[in-house]
Protein backbone atom coordinates (compact mmCIF):
# COMPACT_ATOMS: atom_id res chain seq x y z
CA UNK A 1 0.00 0.00 0.00
CA UNK A 2 2.86 2.32 0.82
CA UNK A 3 4.27 2.04 -2.71
CA UNK A 4 0.91 2.57 -4.41
CA UNK A 5 0.21 5.61 -2.23
CA UNK A 6 3.63 6.98 -3.12
CA UNK A 7 2.99 6.22 -6.80
CA UNK A 8 -0.22 8.24 -6.65
CA UNK A 9 1.65 11.19 -5.18
CA UNK A 10 4.25 10.96 -7.95
CA UNK A 11 1.48 11.04 -10.54
CA UNK A 12 0.07 14.10 -8.77
CA UNK A 13 3.51 15.76 -8.91
CA UNK A 14 3.80 15.17 -12.65
CA UNK A 15 0.28 16.41 -13.30
CA UNK A 16 0.39 19.34 -10.86
CA UNK A 17 -1.00 22.32 -12.76
CA UNK A 18 1.23 25.19 -13.81
CA UNK A 19 -1.64 27.43 -12.68
CA UNK A 20 -0.81 26.53 -9.09
CA UNK A 21 2.16 27.81 -7.12
CA UNK A 22 4.85 25.12 -7.22
CA UNK A 23 6.02 26.02 -3.70
CA UNK A 24 2.69 24.66 -2.43
CA UNK A 25 3.14 21.30 -4.16
CA UNK A 26 3.25 19.07 -1.07
CA UNK A 27 0.68 21.03 0.92
CA UNK A 28 -1.68 20.95 -2.05
CA UNK A 29 -1.16 17.23 -2.63
CA UNK A 30 -1.80 16.49 1.05
CA UNK A 31 -4.94 18.61 1.09
CA UNK A 32 -6.13 17.03 -2.16
CA UNK A 33 -5.65 13.53 -0.76
CA UNK A 34 -7.67 14.40 2.34
CA UNK A 35 -10.46 16.08 0.38
CA UNK A 36 -10.63 13.12 -1.99
CA UNK A 37 -10.70 10.73 0.97
CA UNK A 38 -13.63 12.60 2.50
CA UNK A 39 -15.64 12.05 -0.68
CA UNK A 40 -14.69 8.43 -1.34
CA UNK A 41 -14.19 6.90 2.12
CA UNK A 42 -17.80 5.91 2.73
CA UNK A 43 -18.06 3.92 -0.48
CA UNK A 44 -14.47 2.77 -0.97
CA UNK A 45 -14.64 4.15 -4.51
CA UNK A 46 -10.95 4.23 -5.34
CA UNK A 47 -11.44 5.53 -8.88
CA UNK A 48 -13.35 8.52 -7.50
CA UNK A 49 -10.61 9.04 -4.92
CA UNK A 50 -7.93 9.16 -7.63
CA UNK A 51 -10.02 11.44 -9.85
CA UNK A 52 -10.80 13.83 -7.01
CA UNK A 53 -7.16 13.87 -5.89
CA UNK A 54 -6.08 14.80 -9.42
CA UNK A 55 -8.75 17.48 -9.63
CA UNK A 56 -7.32 18.90 -6.41
CA UNK A 57 -4.01 19.58 -8.15
CA UNK A 58 -5.84 20.83 -11.24
CA UNK A 59 -4.43 18.06 -13.42
CA UNK A 60 -5.06 18.37 -17.12
CA UNK A 61 -7.43 15.68 -18.37
CA UNK A 62 -5.30 15.18 -21.48
CA UNK A 63 -2.09 14.87 -19.49
CA UNK A 64 -3.77 12.42 -17.10
CA UNK A 65 -4.98 10.30 -20.00
CA UNK A 66 -1.42 10.12 -21.34
CA UNK A 67 0.32 9.45 -18.02
CA UNK A 68 1.66 5.89 -18.03
CA UNK A 69 2.20 5.95 -14.27
CA UNK A 70 -1.46 6.75 -13.72
CA UNK A 71 -2.52 3.95 -16.05
CA UNK A 72 -0.24 1.49 -14.23
CA UNK A 73 -1.65 2.59 -10.88
CA UNK A 74 -5.22 2.15 -12.13
CA UNK A 75 -4.37 -1.32 -13.45
CA UNK A 76 -2.91 -2.25 -10.05
CA UNK A 77 -5.91 -1.17 -8.00
CA UNK A 78 -8.48 -2.48 -10.48
CA UNK A 79 -7.95 -6.03 -9.22
CA UNK A 80 -8.08 -5.16 -5.52
CA UNK A 81 -11.13 -6.42 -3.65
CA UNK A 82 -13.39 -3.85 -2.00
CA UNK A 83 -11.93 -4.41 1.47
CA UNK A 84 -8.39 -3.76 0.21
CA UNK A 85 -9.53 -0.60 -1.54
CA UNK A 86 -11.06 0.61 1.72
CA UNK A 87 -7.89 -0.21 3.65
CA UNK A 88 -5.88 1.76 1.09
CA UNK A 89 -8.11 4.82 1.49
CA UNK A 90 -7.80 4.56 5.27
CA UNK A 91 -4.02 4.08 5.01
CA UNK A 92 -3.56 7.22 2.93
CA UNK A 93 -5.70 9.30 5.27
CA UNK A 94 -4.22 8.02 8.52
CA UNK A 95 -0.60 8.07 7.35
CA UNK A 96 -0.56 11.03 5.00
CA UNK A 97 2.59 12.54 6.50
CA UNK A 98 4.47 9.29 5.95
CA UNK A 99 3.05 8.93 2.44
CA UNK A 100 4.03 12.50 1.54
CA UNK A 101 7.52 12.17 3.00
CA UNK A 102 8.24 8.97 1.11
CA UNK A 103 6.76 10.38 -2.08
CA UNK A 104 8.83 13.54 -1.77
CA UNK A 105 12.02 11.52 -1.49
CA UNK A 106 11.07 9.51 -4.59
CA UNK A 107 10.16 12.73 -6.41
CA UNK A 108 13.56 14.24 -5.64
CA UNK A 109 15.27 11.06 -6.88
CA UNK A 110 13.17 11.18 -10.05
CA UNK A 111 14.06 14.82 -10.68
CA UNK A 112 17.76 14.12 -10.16
CA UNK A 113 17.67 11.13 -12.52
CA UNK A 114 15.80 13.11 -15.20
CA UNK A 115 17.56 16.44 -14.84
CA UNK A 116 17.92 18.01 -18.25
CA UNK A 117 15.86 15.29 -19.89
CA UNK A 118 12.21 15.15 -20.84
CA UNK A 119 9.63 14.61 -18.13
CA UNK A 120 7.51 11.47 -18.55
Amino acid sequence: MKTVASDLCLVMCRLFSDALERTTLWDKIGASLMAAHAKAAATGDLERFVSDALEGVKASEGAAARDEGLLALLDTVAVWPVEVRQRFLDYVASRRFVVLSLARRRWEEFKTAHRGGPQP
